[in-house]
């Protein structure tokens, strides 16, 4: 098994579809098993920053992620219970980049980085699967047999030295032997000339016996064909080879059957791309989210055979290809020829839709004023350097935070109102000048974060609200303080007596900002605010719904419309979307029955035959 921690960084709007490209981008590499970064079983103070996100009941996505990870599972049993059939060695220049360490200066190393990075990436484009190889795992694990370069259970028949400086005297006598034994050994230039470091005429033979390819793709290429091939090839729809690094493959051995696993991590779309598998037998798709199979149409090639696929960005596939001789034997496949779906008529249902039901909006308070001890009240502050300010104290202070939000909603409606923050019952509460009772009224999306009801406080205009509280933290974290300075290990273990964080009020409402928004990279929406609460919006036309009175909104919305249709016109229904909506996941249910649940850029088409009536 090789695991990795993934995810860390991706942030609390990550969807599904980002940590789908993420996992699919290592396990297409090698990885076969993840630990996903992180579940906190509390989000209290600082920890909402660590690395985020929270893959956790945090989340409104948490249980649909069940879904995502049983998709992950599968691939992963599928990964580590088949063989890799990769057959390059590409030995890592770590050793020469410790060699070339000097101090703090790591400048010539970048050269090393650049030449191994490029070398790999020529393979990726080229689909020429390879491995990278450790001295220290080849120094522990590796022989020569039969030609082969061994390393544990896997069997390389090329092994490739990259630009370096130096290589292990263990590495040095096992590629002398594999030489010797008929093994394939390709190196670039600038050619080792150091064994564990030390100046070494003997090098000067092993590298007599290698290829010396010229710096290019094609001239790598052509130096393992000898050897070994290309693992696929993939033509797209004019018939141009598709040759970018983010359009990966792995191919393993499974029970009879080879499975080619392929990933486009990439942001493009290839319609109608033409893979030529290069061997021959009986192909199926494996769905991933099922773990059924499904045959697909093929063409027979000299060979192998081809298979049509149209690959999205994010997308990927398992395929399987069986021998004839076995798929006939078990009788699994009957191959039938299919058309692209080709409907008569289109309903393009409205772009208003309904909210039905709706989670709690809320409005963050980031941004406050601070009093410490009776002294004067300070300008606006975000909330996130307050922390930092009151440390530099050194000892206990007591404290006063002044936050502002404006409501041009109908005060006298009856509305589920509330004020978050976290530990309350050490908060003394003011909400326009009245006092409020720091009782909890339960949590909001994490145990830390605590209600208090504030339904019947509320004024028409600007509200304030005020909170005093005492600002303690031992001797004891001071001292971890200044260890954590020098040590970034212990500041991951900082524990504080109190931390100051922002406040949400959440509620039945509508937030509206006063500036315009501004779309921003990766789908980021802009505005300066500030906001005001209105009332709750009754319906939302179609797109992104952040500027429609939810730019704090995590949670769930039901929306809902009608659609008639005389059913006695057509045999088959099929929903699509034209563009995909901006979510983690969206579920789609007609007439009180879930059809389907999609997530990322793959929410493209379900049937919808069985569960369509003469109204919808």
């Amino acid at each position: 098994m090789t695991i990795t921690e993934s995810f860390g960084c991706s942030g609390w709007n990550v969807s599904f579809e980002d940590l789908k490209r993420i996992g699919e981008w290592q396990l297409v590499h090698g990885i076969n098993l993840m630990c996903q970064h992180l579940q906190g079983y509390s989000l209290r103070g600082l920890r909402k920053r660590d690395y985020p996100p929270s893959l956790f009941y945090q989340q409104p996505w948490w249980e649909d992620y069940k879904a995502f990870n049983d998709y992950f599972a599968r691939l992963s049993m599928l990964l580590s219970e088949g063989t890799l059939q990769t057959e390059v060695l590409l030995l890592h220049p770590i050793r020469s980049a410790w060699v070339q360490q000097c101090g703090e200066d790591s400048s010539e190393i970048e050269s090393h980085h650049k030449a191994f990075t490029q070398l790999s990436r020529w393979m990726c484009q080229t689909f020429v699967e390879h491995d990278y190889g450790s001295e220290s795992i080849i120094e522990r694990h590796g022989n020569v047999s039969n030609g082969n370069f061994i390393i544990g259970e896997a069997a390389y028949r090329v092994v490739i030295i990259p630009p370096s400086v130096t290589l292990n005297r263990v590495t040095v006598d096992l590629l002398k032997e594999f030489v010797l034994q008929g093994g394939c050994l390709v190196a670039f230039a600038p050619f080792p000339m150091l064994i564990n470091g030390q100046l070494d005429k003997e090098l000067d033979q092993l590298i007599e016996s290698a290829l010396k390819p010229e710096w290019n793709s094609s001239a790598l290429l052509n130096a393992l064909s000898s050897i070994v091939s290309p693992s696929i090839r993939m033509l797209d729809h004019a018939g141009e080879a598709i040759t970018e690094d983010t359009m990966n493959v792995q191919t393993l051995a499974l029970d009879g059957a080879i499975m080619y696993y392929i990933v486009n991590s990439g942001k493009e779309r290839y319609e109608s791309t033409q893979v030529e598998l290069f061997r021959k037998g009986r192909v199926s798709l494996i769905d991933l989210e099922t773990g059924g199979a499904t045959p697909i149409e093929q063409d027979d090639t000299d060979c192998g055979v081809c298979i049509p696929l149209t690959i999205h960005p994010g997308q990927s596939y398992v395929v399987k290809i069986v021998p004839e001789e076995a798929a006939q034997s078990k009788e699994i496949f009957g191959i039938k020829r299919t058309t692209s779906w080709q409907p008569e008529s289109k309903i393009i249902l409205d772009h208003i839709w309904k909210i039905s039901k709706i989670e709690a909006n809320s409005l963050t308070l980031d941004t406050c004023r601070l009093r410490v001890e009776d002294g004067a009240w300070s300008g606006p502050l975000p909330v996130v350097f307050i922390q930092e300010q009151l440390l530099a104290f050194g000892r206990p202070v007591d404290i006063e935070l002044e936050f502002e939000f404006q409501v041009a909603f109908d005060v006298d409606l009856s509305r589920e109102l509330y004020v978050v923050l976290e530990k309350p019952e050490g908060i003394k509460i003011e909400l326009n000048g009245r006092p409020i009772e720091s009782i909890s009224s339960g949590w909001w999306r994490d145990i830390s974060f605590q209600k208090v009801d504030i339904s019947d406080m509320i004024v028409p205009g600007v509200n304030r609200m005020r909170l005093q509280s005492y600002f303690y933290n031992s001797s004891q974290t001071y001292a971890a303080i200044e260890h954590a300075r020098l040590f970034e290990s212990e500041g991951n273990k900082l524990t504080f007596e109190t931390e100051i964080e922002n406040i949400y009020i959440i509620g039945s409402f509508g937030v509206e900002s006063s500036s315009p928004y501004l779309n921003g990279e990766r789908q980021a929406v802009h505005t300066m605010g500030p906001f005001v609460l209105m009332e709750l919006p009754d319906s939302v036309h179609t797109g992104d719904l952040v500027s429609q009175g939810f730019p704090f909104y995590s949670g769930k919305i039901h929306m809902q419309q009608k659609v008639y249709i005389d059913r006695n016109d057509w045999m088959e229904a099929k929903w699509s979307f034209s563009t995909p909506p901006d979510t983690i996941v969206s579920r789609l249910f007609i007439n009180g029955q879930e059809v389907r649940r999609f997530s990322g850029s793959l929410m493209r088409r379900t049937s919808l035959h069985s569960c369509v009536r003469a109204i919808i």
